[in-house]
């Protein structure tokens, strides 16, 4: 018996290395969730998810003040305080016609603007900085404070 005859999956994941780091590099797949990528971001609305240990916190929407690696600082607005919440328990608060968005994941990542329309699940989004209108997947939006 050989000892690389004993490895799990060994020979499984040899024809795509790349997939779970690469969400936005690809023509379309990368999953449903976000969860793989960094997508937290200063100023956008996230939701407290249930799988929080807090469950008063659970459900709160809040804004991410601060990031670092592992951790964010989220403001509370019903609570008026900051607290610091792993980004697992989060997530982001899908934004509506006129909201204003930042792009949390792909190749616009943290660019800014105005959601104009939705279409199914892409957005059309005025981008500030270049003016230019862009079709991008609602899940890599979030809505702004």
């Amino acid at each position: 018996m050989t000892p690389g005859g004993s490895t799990p999956g060994a020979g499984a994941s040899s024809s795509s290395p790349y997939t779970p780091s690469t969400p936005g590099g690809g023509g379309g797949g990368g999953g449903d969730s976000l969860g793989g990528s960094d997508w937290y971001s200063p100023d956008i609305e996230v939701l407290v998810r249930d799988t929080h240990s807090d469950t008063g916190l659970c459900g709160q929407v809040g804004v991410i003040r601060g990031v670092t690696p592992g951790m964010c600082s989220v403001f509370l607005p019903d609570e008026d305080r900051t607290v610091s919440i792993a980004p697992d328990h989060l997530q982001p608060v899908q934004p509506e016609r006129n909201d204003k968005v930042k792009v949390i994941a792909g190749e616009d990542r943290e660019s800014t603007g105005v959601l104009l329309s939705i279409d199914s699940s892409e957005g059309v989004v005025k981008l500030d900085q270049s003016g230019d209108v862009k079709m991008l997947q609602l899940k890599y939006l979030a809505k702004m404070k």
